[in-house]
C-alpha cells in the first residue's frame, strides 16, 4: 500500500474507532437493535443516536425505548423514534436530522427546510406528527395528557429561523438546547412515578419495537389482554402483572429471524420477507447465535469464507484481541 493511502486511511480508521467506542458505551445499541455502520450511514438514524446520548446524560430514575411501534385502531401502527420514561414525566420525541433554515407553525400541515435560495424541501407537519404518536400512546399506556410532552429536536446544524409553536407541553429545539430543556422542565416538576411504575411501562413499550408481523400481532394481543383487564399499567397491578407475564414469554425477534433464516438458509430471502437491510439480518442472526439458538445442521459460515477468515487471523496472529474477537463471533475453533 502507498504511503499516501496510508496517511489518507489513518485519519477515517481513527474516527471509526472513536465512533465505536462512544457507541459501544450507549445503550443505544441495545435499545434500537442498531448496528455502528448502519447508524453512521443512516442520517435520520444517526440524529436519533446522538439524542438518545443526550438523554442518557439526565440523571433521576427513567428509561428510553428507542424505535416503538404503537398500535393504533385500525391495526396499523405509529411509529415513534423515542420515549423518555422519567419520574418526573414522559417526553415523546421526534428526531428530525435537518440542515438549513427551518421555517413552520403549528398551524401549518407542511414545514420547510432552506437550504439555499434554490433549494428547499417541505415535510409533514412534526408537531401534529407527534401530537398523532402521543394519542396512540396515552392509549396504550392509559395515562393522562398532563404528563407528557412533545419535543421536536432538529439537529445542531440547522437554524430555526421562523417557528411558531404554541401547543400546550410541546417544543421545537435543537439538539445542543435539549439537555438544559429537559433538565429545566424535571427540575420544576413533582416526582410523577416510581421506579416500579417506570418499568411497567417500559417492558409495555418495549414489546412494541420488534417489527415483524408475528410480533407486532402479538403485542396487539397483549393490548387486547390488557384493557380487558380493565386496569391501568400505572395503577393495576394484576393487569400489568398479566401484561408483565405475556411479555417475558414473547420470543424475541432475532429468535425468529433465525428461525426463517433456517427455514430459507437464504439471509437475502429472509430481508426480503421481512423488509429488512441484510445487515439487519446478519446482526439478528449472529445474535441468535450467541443466545445458543440451534441451527441444526446449517453451516453458518462456507469452508470457503472460514478458510479466508482463518488465512487473515493468521497474518495478525492468533493472540491478537481482534483474532479472539473474530473467533469468538464466527465460532471458530482457536
Amino acid at each position: 500500500m502507498k504511503w499516501y493511502a496510508v496517511i489518507l486511511l489513518l485519519p477515517v480508521g481513527w474516527y471509526i474507532l472513536v465512533e465505536n467506542f462512544k457507541f459501544t458505551r450507549s445503550k443505544y445499541k441495545l435499545e434500537a437493535v442498531a448496528t455502528l455502520f448502519g447508524t453512521l450511514f443512516d442520517i435520520g438514524k444517526y440524529g436519533e443516536y446522538l439524542t438518545f446520548v443526550e438523554l442518557e446524560k439526565l440523571e433521576g430514575t427513567y428509561k428510553i425505548v428507542a424505535n416503538t411501534y404503537v398500535p393504533k385502531d385500525n391495526g396499523e401502527d405509529s411509529e415513534i423514534d423515542l420515549v423518555l420514561i422519567h419520574e418526573k414525566g414522559i417526553f415523546v420525541i421526534e428526531s428530525k436530522n435537518y440542515s438549513g433554515w427551518i421555517y413552520g407553525s403549528d398551524a401549518q400541515e407542511k414545514w420547510t427546510a432552506t437550504y439555499n435560495k434554490y433549494a428547499k424541501t417541505q415535510f409533514y407537519n412534526p408537531v401534529w406528527q407527534n401530537a398523532t404518536h402521543i394519542k396512540w400512546l396515552e392509549k396504550c399506556l392509559e395515562i393522562g395528557s398532563d404528563s407528557v410532552y412533545s419535543l421536536i429536536v432538529f439537529s445542531e446544524r440547522c437554524n430555526l429561523k421562523k417557528l411558531k409553536v404554541t401547543k400546550t407541553n410541546t417544543l421545537a429545539l435543537k439538539r445542543e438546547n435539549l439537555l438544559g430543556t429537559l433538565k429545566a422542565i424535571i427540575g420544576k416538576n413533582q416526582t410523577i412515578y416510581d421506579k416500579n411504575q417506570i418499568d411497567k411501562m417500559y417492558y409495555a413499550l418495549k414489546r412494541c419495537t420488534y417489527k415483524t408481523e408475528e410480533e407486532k400481532q402479538q403485542h396487539i394481543d397483549d393490548v387486547k389482554l390488557h384493557t380487558a383487564s380493565h386496569g391501568k399499567i400505572i395503577t393495576t397491578s394484576q393487569a400489568s402483572k398479566e401484561l408483565s407475564e405475556k411479555v417475558e414469554k414473547v420470543e424475541p425477534s432475532y429468535i425468529a429471524l433465525a428461525k426463517l433464516y433456517v427455514k430459507y438458509k437464504d439471509e437475502h430471502a429472509v430481508a426480503k420477507e421481512r423488509g429488512l437491510t441484510l445487515m439487519t439480518v446478519q446482526d439478528h442472526i449472529v445474535q441468535a447465535y450467541h443466545s445458543g439458538f440451534d441451527f441444526g445442521d446449517l453451516q453458518l459460515i462456507t469452508e470457503e469464507h472460514e478458510k479466508l477468515i482463518k488465512n487473515e487471523i493468521e497474518k495478525v496472529g492468533t493472540g491478537s484481541s481482534c483474532a479472539m474477537k473474530i473467533h469468538t463471533m464466527c465460532g471458530l475453533a482457536v
